[in-house]
């Protein structure tokens, strides 16, 4: 999978549709590919984050 910068929750949905659960939760657990999430993560329910794998790059540590 491409490393992608998402900047809509759209754009999540459409890349990890199983994800959005139908009673509103966002589960991005152990999903690959993603550099940075939307600003705006508002969710109906609960967004879960566990042990996902963000794609980063040595300068996004450098000072």
């Amino acid at each position: 999978m491409q490393v992608r910068d998402f900047k809509t929750v759209a754009e999540l949905r459409e890349a990890f549709p199983s994800a959005f659960l139908t009673n509103g939760t966002v589960d991005l657990s152990r999903k690959r590919g993603i550099r940075t999430l939307p600003r705006d993560m508002t969710v109906e329910r609960h967004l879960i984050l566990v042990n996902i794998f963000l794609a980063l790059k040595d300068e996004d540590f450098s000072g």
